[in-house]
């Protein structure tokens, strides 16, 4: 599939930031270009106005960043690993969110440790991305030429693989489990995908090309089937997939990263505790605290900042030192707090 390229933002101004100019790559017969391009102009627009009119040179670099991992659902659902994919929704999701917005731009101007963390995990969800759209590309092309499915139809399938798999191929094993040993042994001797006798996992297209031809054969010979018709816009993986109740297998955490992520959770229940007690303000700490708050409360950014504090190093520590600037405002609050109370019961 040809989407477009990387989005080009030149700025004539300061003052002219949110001009973008689009440049495309040629689009093949699987286009979708123009529903991506309206989706991507109304999620630009969703995204907080600058807050000043006159913004820093940072102020600019972090709206460009941001608006160049900012993709559709359709283009995230290329995605197959879970996490990946977590993490740019959570990053669409705090577009909605001014205060998120505002108190990450303070820390991208002024903390360079995190400024130079967020470029380089900017590059890699960019190069997974970019690899993941083409690999669907690829992946669809080749089913189509064997199977004459529909783009549509394959879409439909790659949906309910991502709810199986944890990356791009999904082990031997697991797969029986979900649509049962008749289908994968006849996925397993289909001619049309070779598959070695030493694998011990398929791609997606050696997938829904076996299922497609299982189903087919099936038909034809008038044999009991799971699948016992094949409709011309439908989803053969999720029939097969409906009655063996599938459920992607969830990856038992690094024991490294099980740390991480029990640290996160101590991190926000902290906040929790804290919220009773947000204090007024205005200053650049005080919006990045309050920026903290209602981030905590956005499911989906929470989801997006457990996984980068779990899996990138040079986050966790940003994300470590932004849990200190904030326990630095709040713990003094709480403890005046307290103080006033004890010495209320006591009177």
């Amino acid at each position: 599939m040809a989407f477009t390229q990387r989005q080009r933002v030149e700025i004539t101004s300061l003052r002219e930031v949110r001009r973008i100019r689009t440049s495309r790559r040629p689009m093949s017969s699987y286009d979708y270009a123009a529903t991506i391009d309206v989706t991507r102009d109304d999620l630009k627009s969703k995204m907080p106005s600058p807050m000043d009119e006159n913004m820093s040179k940072l102020q600019v670099d972090f709206r460009e960043l941001l608006e160049g991992i900012l993709y559709t659902e359709k283009e995230i659902q290329t995605l197959l690993n879970p996490r990946t994919r977590a993490i740019l929704e959570g990053i669409a999701a705090s577009y909605h969110e001014p205060a998120v917005y505002r108190a990450f731009e303070i820390l991208y101007e002024d903390y360079a440790p995190l400024r130079l963390a967020g470029r380089v995990v900017y590059r890699e969800l960019r190069k997974v991305m970019d690899n993941s759209i083409q690999y669907q590309k690829s992946e669809i092309d080749t089913i189509i030429k064997v199977t004459g499915m529909s783009p549509s139809s394959i879409e439909e399938c790659w949906s309910s693989y991502s709810q199986i798999t944890n990356d791009r191929n999904i082990p031997i094993t697991e797969l029986e489990d979900y649509i049962g040993p008749e289908p994968l042994k006849a996925i397993l001797n289909n001619n049309h995908v070779p598959i070695s006798t030493e694998a011990e996992e398929i791609s997606f297209g050696q997938l829904v090309v076996g299922l497609h031809e299982y189903a087919k054969n099936s038909n034809d010979d008038g044999s009991s089937s799971t699948f016992t018709k094949i409709e011309p816009g439908g989803n053969i993986l999720n029939s097969f997939l409906g009655s063996n109740n599938a459920k992607r297998k969830e990856k038992i955490l690094d024991p490294k990263i099980k740390k991480y992520d029990e640290r996160y959770d101590y991190m926000l229940a902290k906040f929790s505790k804290w919220k009773p007690f947000i204090p007024s303000g205005d200053g650049r700490r005080i919006q990045i605290m309050k920026g903290c708050f209602v981030g905590s409360e956005n499911p989906a950014v929470v989801q997006a900042l457990r996984i980068i504090y779990c899996d990138y190093a040079a986050l966790r520590i940003a994300g470590d030192f932004i849990f200190k600037i904030v326990s630095a405002l709040m713990i003094p609050i709480v403890r005046r707090h307290n103080r006033r109370q004890e010495s209320l019961h006591t009177q």
